[in-house]
């Protein structure tokens, strides 16, 4: 497995990997880690070893990682792709070319766990896309992790048949598992929030896609209307592979100072997995409001409909996800139709429970042990295709 970034780094890729690779040993795969040197050497697999070898990821990798790759005898190599986790180069996108080169027979996986195009113009030029498309030639399989973008990927592809494209969806990168050290009204209490509040949590790393920026005049508009609600911003605010988020992360305390909201926005911090459950299950509501719309690719998402709570997240949105069934659904951009809604289900604890009841019923789908068979099954097959 290689992934750009892994714990005790913050991240939702080296979270999925980590979460990945401890599913897949039960299964009898022998499973080995190569990540960023920035992981540092208390980075550890339960269960696998974990190689912090690549200090950049540019061409200069490849001879790490060959060598890496080669000591852990690796039939399969299964990148996990984000673009701002390889330092926006496309040198990993060359790596299954280069291990051609080499004369290396394992088969290679990429996950695309989104399809952004790095934010610099200059990066998005011709010459990238012409290194993107030589390195997927060389590629033995590719997975999408929801149905968007898996048929973008079909539609997308440079050569290779489109049998070798899979849809494997995430798991939740939180599990359910509070830690009990504190009851929920306890909790809430500690958190500002007594029985008659309104408490909305906003789940994970701040990125301008993820929509706090519409959240925020949203809890604004129900304070004026004279609702009691607190905003509890669950988890740390930037991870360790995309800096760019610190700016944004900036301009949200700025905003929170503008709004006079800096008694009713509170910040966690960085949590253990636990806590982070604890904080998720004291909220009334689950506010997620992406500017893209709701996606499966999100592990936000993902981790909300794990603890089965009630969502209030923003079209467009994946089938399965039904306003007023297992969310609530709104406009993106749109804090007027935010705080109607959070307003709504202030008023309805009954229409919060049920929501939060079929929340979970949809989580149940996406399994790790179901997510970890499905990739074995896709390794056996590329393993059964190089015998043939």
């Amino acid at each position: 497995m290689v992934s750009g970034e892994f714990p005790p780094q913050h991240g939702g890729l080296g979270d999925y990997t980590n979460l990945l690779c401890q599913h897949l040993v039960p299964l009898g795969i022998e499973v080995g880690v190569v990540t960023s040197s920035a992981a540092g050497e208390t980075a550890r697999g339960k269960g696998f070893p974990v190689a912090p070898a690549v200090g950049r990821w540019d061409f200069l990798s490849w001879p790490d990682l060959g060598k890496r790759i080669r000591t852990m005898r690796a039939n399969v190599v299964h990148v996990q792709y984000q673009t701002a986790a390889y330092g926006l180069h496309p040198a990993i996108n060359l790596l299954p070319l280069a291990l051609r080169l080499a004369g290396n027979p394992a088969r290679v996986v990429f996950t695309f766990h989104d399809l952004d195009a790095p934010y610099q113009p200059w990066l998005r030029g011709p010459l990238r896309q012409l290194a993107m498309r030589a390195g997927e030639r060389r590629c033995d399989g590719f997975v999408a992790t929801n149905a968007a973008d898996f048929k973008q990927l079909l539609a997308q592809r440079p050569g290779p048949p489109a049998a070798r494209y899979h849809l494997i969806p995430i798991g939740p990168n939180i599990l359910k598992n509070p830690s009990k050290r504190d009851s929920r009204p306890d909790l809430r209490r500690r958190l500002g929030a007594g029985p008659q509040t309104l408490l909305v949590s906003h789940f994970g790393l701040l990125n301008q896609s993820k929509g706090l920026q519409d959240l925020l005049p949203a809890i604004k508009l129900l304070r004026e209307q004279g609702r009691d609600v607190r905003l509890v911003l669950v988890g740390g605010t930037t991870g360790s592979s995309d800096k760019t988020n610190l700016a944004f992360a900036d301009s949200i305390r700025r905003k929170v100072e503008e709004l006079g909201l800096s008694d009713q926005v509170i910040e966690t911090g960085f949590l253990e997995p636990t806590d982070v459950s604890d904080h998720l299950l004291a909220a009334d509501v689950c506010a997620l409001p992406y500017r893209d719309g709701a996606s499966f690719r999100r592990g936000t998402l993902m981790a909300a409909l794990e603890h089965g709570l009630p969502i209030l997240t923003t079209r467009p949105a994946e089938d399965d996800l039904i306003d007023g069934v297992n969310v609530r659904l709104t406009e993106p951009a749109n804090p007027i139709g935010l705080a109607r809604a959070l307003d709504d289900l202030a008023d309805d604890a009954v229409l919060r429970r049920r929501l939060g009841l079929e929340a979970a019923k949809l989580g149940k789908r996406f399994s790790w042990n179901s997510i970890a068979e499905k990739h074995q099954s896709l390794y056996l097959e590329l393993l059964e295709e190089r015998v043939g």
